[in-house]
């Protein structure tokens, strides 16, 4: 008995005649590219600002993870997004600021498991870059103490 097909996913209907609008290599069919960072803290204070991966434009946001050598049980991380151009905006229509808890809200690492980050789409899962991006993390509430944090982003391009 044969299946037939009763709808199609977004990408696929806009794909099909008579609308016919090519998918982008982001959307079906790219190749995946994973950036890995480090980064190695002394006694950082409380909002320190830093840039750890490069996202190129075009990239669609696939997931990230993010772990700590060890915990303090009081140290907070965010993962954002920061224009590279520092235009303060993340989009061409500069309507969606530049964010510090885009991609993961200030939480307190407690364990050195990796963290998941990028993990739905209100955290910009699926997110396509229309400019090039900083990955940046953000500290809140406590110092690092000398903790690496290491961790990678992973992207769909062409």
């Amino acid at each position: 008995m044969a299946t037939t097909i009763d709808d199609y996913g977004d990408e696929l209907t806009a794909n099909r005649p008579p609308l016919y609008a090519p998918l982008k290599p982001n959307q079906q069919h790219g190749r995946e590219r994973i950036c890995f960072f480090t980064f190695t803290a002394g006694t950082e204070a409380a909002g320190l600002d830093v840039a750890l991966a490069v996202i190129p434009k075009g990239a669609r946001i696939l997931e990230g993870t993010i772990s700590v050598s060890a915990t303090t049980g009081s140290a907070t991380i965010a993962l954002g997004l920061m224009a590279k151009d520092g235009s303060g905006y993340i989009d061409a229509a500069n309507s969606v600021a530049d964010g510090t808890a885009l991609l993961l809200a200030a939480a307190a690492i407690t364990t050195t498991a990796k963290v998941a980050f990028a993990a739905t789409q209100a955290l910009y899962y699926g997110y396509e870059a229309e400019k090039e991006l900083y990955l940046t993390m953000t500290t809140a509430a406590a110092a690092l103490a000398s903790q690496t944090i290491k961790g990678h982003i992973r992207y769909v391009l062409d």
